[in-house]
């Protein structure tokens, strides 16, 4: 499974129908930056209403990034940091509450081939806020099953 070639257009590993299961949302933003070993390219969600949903994001590096930088990055960054796998690959969630709610998870789809996404939120009324990264690894899972075709 290859990542590199979806890199310059993340949005499209989550489909309009996918993305609906989520929430209500305005329409995606992506930002690229090429500070680092390479480029890195996001895709962001931010909820149609900002007192309902949560933002979800997910990034896709087009350099080789292996998996054990990304686990030694999020363990740094994030609290409560778990292994994991989502739909059998290698994956890390680390959890944060500094606020605003959040949880990323990498997903390692091939050797040096990391995405990461995640979501935010400030909502307590929301889902997304009591079980952060059970619906950060459910987006993970919807990008695998799409990279699979």
């Amino acid at each position: 499974m290859s990542l590199r070639s979806r890199a310059d257009d993340p949005c499209a590993l989550v489909g309009v129908a996918q993305l609906a299961e989520f929430g209500s949302f305005k329409p995606s933003s992506v930002k690229v930056d090429e500070s680092g070993l390479g480029k890195s390219v996001s895709c962001s969600w931010q909820p149609a209403s900002v007192v309902v949903g949560a933002h979800y994001s997910v990034v896709v590096y087009d350099f080789h990034f292996p998996y054990e930088v990304a686990e030694r990055n999020l363990g740094s960054e994030w609290d409560n940091v778990e292994k994991t796998a989502v739909d059998g690959y290698p994956a890390i969630t680390g959890f944060n509450s500094y606020g605003i709610v959040g949880c990323s998870t990498a997903v390692s789809v091939a050797d040096g081939q990391i995405f990461m996404s995640g979501l935010l939120t400030s909502v307590e009324s929301s889902p997304e806020h009591a079980n952060p990264c059970d619906y950060s690894r459910r987006f993970a899972s919807v990008i695998v099953k799409n990279l699979k075709g």
